[in-house]
């Protein structure tokens, strides 16, 4: 089939149908395998005989496989087919996690969340970011903040279900039953996925005959044929100080989120809530996210990516202060959106930046390296606030370390996010 034939026979674009199967996958891969294991921090301590930092480190060690692999997975994609190598990280995902249920010691606890981590490189949000860099070059913000709402949606869904499961059933029945809806929920994507419009002869969306899309701006278009077409490759990345604050806000807002996320239940537990009203708040808080992922990423199109991460960073340093005093039941509500929003940051923004900063030209190697700062957060903070709760019996320290590196982001990005890439800049780097 040409291109100008499936232009003309694919009247609704295959790229929506895409975005949709990436919203459940991710939906699973980070609403489930990783925002709502939190869920099972205390029944597994329990069972186990667990610290915190000893649980926390699960966690840690799915951000230690996605690193091992991210940096890599671009190439994995070029040399293989992509289809099958997504099919195997689905499958990876679904048996890493459903392998948590039969363990019968810490390590075996660990090397499931190895599995779940290595699986995560091929099925989770660094796959999804390039694939859609590919098939979306207009409105690019709106299809990528929709594609992480998944995650919000899923937390809201996820994380009630998995505590009424373990109410009813126990930490293990609950992991088995997660596994199944998991598989079915990702089967569109082992079905529908295609790594680039050309491979069933399509064009990205914007890239269209103007008789047959939707035409933009003179302007616009020229903006947009610079950002995908030029830019800077990996190795010319790396000699450029805003690459390097790229990579440091991608590990600040990475380290604020999910070192707060990723113990939020016990934290409000430990505050006095019950498990219904801290299961209610956490859904607030992923639904918040999910909201918010999908407004700003439509803001993104609208008013650009450096004011739009300053508008939503800035939201989310008030979220993350409000957050040290969620004690208070009648702030409790607001408390969750706002952090809602503030966990909205970390994968909606490190993409856009990433392309806002150094263009689209090499975007799947930069990106690349620049999740190995996004994941190395996630490694470090879970521990971290394991520690600081075991040391202390409190987790105040480690959450205000974390509203401190969201402040360190915005001044970042304030200096070196307020240009965008332009194009033959590159060439200025020194060889």
């Amino acid at each position: 089939m040409s291109i100008e034939n499936g232009k003309k026979k694919n009247k609704i674009f295959y790229g929506w149908f895409l975005l949709v199967s990436v919203w459940l996958l991710t939906a699973v891969v980070t609403g489930l395998c990783v925002n709502s294991f939190n869920q099972f921090l205390k029944p597994m301590c329990e069972a186990f005989n667990l610290t915190r930092t000893q649980f926390a480190f699960a966690n840690s060690l799915i951000s230690i496989s996605v690193c091992g692999f991210s940096p890599f997975v671009g190439q994995v994609f070029e040399k293989f087919n992509p289809k099958v190598v997504v099919r195997c990280g689905i499958l990876a995902v679904v048996c890493g996690w459903i392998g948590y249920s039969f363990a019968t010691s810490l390590p075996m606890i660990y090397a499931s969340a190895i599995v779940v981590g290595f699986g995560s490189n091929f099925a989770g949000a660094v796959v999804t970011n390039i694939v859609l860099n590919n098939w979306f070059h207009a409105k690019k913000g709106f299809a990528m903040g929709f594609a992480t709402t998944g995650s919000g949606f899923g937390s809201a869904i996820f994380n009630p279900l998995a505590s009424s499961l373990i109410v009813a059933s126990g930490y293990q029945v609950a992991i088995r039953t997660l596994g199944i809806i998991a598989l079915i929920c990702m089967l569109p994507t082992f079905f529908l996925f295609r790594y680039r419009p050309e491979d069933i002869g399509l064009v990205a969306y914007g890239d269209e005959d103007p008789e047959a899309a939707e035409t933009n701006a003179a302007a616009a278009k020229k903006k947009l044929e610079t950002s995908q077409k030029g830019g800077y490759t990996r190795a010319q990345a790396f000699k450029t100080p805003k690459f390097w604050a790229v990579c440091i806000i991608a590990f600040s807002l990475s380290s604020g989120a999910i070192g707060i996320f990723s113990h939020i239940s016990a934290y409000l537990t430990d505050l006095g809530y019950s498990p219904e009203k801290a299961a209610t708040l956490i859904s607030t808080i992923s639904l918040s996210m999910a909201g918010a992922k999908i407004f700003f990423g439509w803001l993104n199109d609208v008013i650009g990516t450096y004011k739009n991460f300053l508008v939503l960073v800035s939201i989310g340093v008030v979220g993350m202060y409000m957050l040290l005093n969620i004690s208070n039941e009648n702030l409790a509500f607001v408390t969750a959106v706002l952090f809602g929003i503030a966990f909205a940051c970390t994968n909606l923004l490190s993409p856009l930046i990433t392309v806002h900063a150094m263009g689209g030209k090499d975007y799947g190697k930069i990106f690349g390296v620049v999740s190995l700062w996004l994941y190395a957060g996630p490694i470090l903070a879970g521990l971290f606030s394991g520690k600081i709760f075991d040391a202390f019996g409190s987790y105040d320290i480690a959450f205000q370390i974390y509203a401190a590196l969201y402040v360190l982001s915005l001044v970042l990005g304030a200096i070196f996010l307020r240009k965008p890439y332009q194009e033959g800049e590159e060439n200025k780097v020194a060889k």
